[in-house]
């Protein structure tokens, strides 16, 4: 441990390793116990906050090459190594009750995201023309136009704006997550690789691109991606939720919360279960599928 002193350039690459890595893009949810302000932002007693990790660790205002693995962060002038203000690679919660680091650490998930997709949508309705679908918001907004006479239809600008949360929150980076393990579980297990290469020639060839009817005869690939999301743990916890009231789960009984109870379903848990037999191979990534 001594050494450590000793090793700066070591502990700087260590450093960076966490900082880009994105280990934890975001923090535990926490819940506001006042009404309290950040950054203009009003947050009301009983909202629940997430800390946006990833935010901090790549702000460019912050990192000099915030984009590229550079051990230099942690490095001064003369080669020592420094540790960072913004360096919260696991947890901000410490830091959260910090004057000097709460203002550019803290993300506050139905606030701040809220008010950047009304800004997209605000920009999208200026600039759209009527006929001339440019993407999924456009789309949307079409829609909205067409049932504006409709009470009872569920397209509405509100709704477009949590259609939009819901695919850069559940669907972009899951997407990446998964496909960033699948590619690292090809190298790891040549034969997983071997056999998703020959399904993708006899299916879809090499003279197409794969279209969504191809799902039904790729078994083996389907296979591949879901033990891919069991075993690498792209989402370990779900989103807080609140009882409305009393219930039991498995003989737990788990009473009607009120302002500052939430609970969050493990899923980590139920994907290397060693009780339940849902898996053969827990903690193995199953090459025979």
């Amino acid at each position: 441990m001594e050494d450590q002193a000793n090793m700066p350039y070591t502990s700087a690459v260590v450093h960076e390793t966490q900082r880009y890595g994105d280990i934890v893009p975001v923090g535990l949810p926490h819940m506001t116990y006042r009404d309290t302000e950040l950054q203009g932002f009003f947050i009301p007693k009983g909202t629940t906050v997430i800390t946006n990790l990833t935010s901090v660790l790549k702000d460019e205002t912050v990192w000099e090459k915030p984009h590229q693995f550079y051990p230099e962060h942690f490095l001064d002038a003369d080669g020592q190594f420094v540790k960072r203000e913004a360096f919260l690679p696991f947890s901000a919660e410490s830091e959260l009750f910090r004057a000097r680091t709460v203002s550019y650490c803290v993300s506050v998930q139905c606030l701040a995201q809220r008010d950047l997709q009304k800004r997209i949508v605000k920009e999208h309705k200026e600039t759209r023309y009527p006929g001339f679908t440019r993407d999924f918001i456009d789309a949307f907004l079409e829609e909205i136009e067409k049932a504006k006479m409709d009470p009872e239809s569920t397209f509405s600008e509100d709704n477009l704006i949590f259609t939009v949360f819901d695919l850069f929150g559940a669907a972009t980076e899951t997407t990446t997550v998964t496909l960033c393990w699948a590619l690292l579980f090809m190298l790891r297990y040549p034969d997983v690789q071997r056999r998703v290469h020959e399904e993708i020639d006899k299916v879809i060839g090499r003279d197409r691109s794969p279209e969504i009817e191809d799902q039904v005869n790729l078994p083996y690939i389907n296979a591949v991606s879901y033990e891919t999301q069991r075993y690498c743990d792209v989402v370990f916890a779900g989103v807080p939720r609140t009882t409305y009231r009393d219930t039991e789960v498995q003989g737990f009984f788990i009473p009607k919360l009120k302002q500052f109870g939430k609970f969050d379903t493990n899923l980590l848990g139920v994907a290397i279960d060693p009780i339940m037999n849902f898996f053969v191979k827990k903690t193995t990534f199953i090459q025979k599928i």
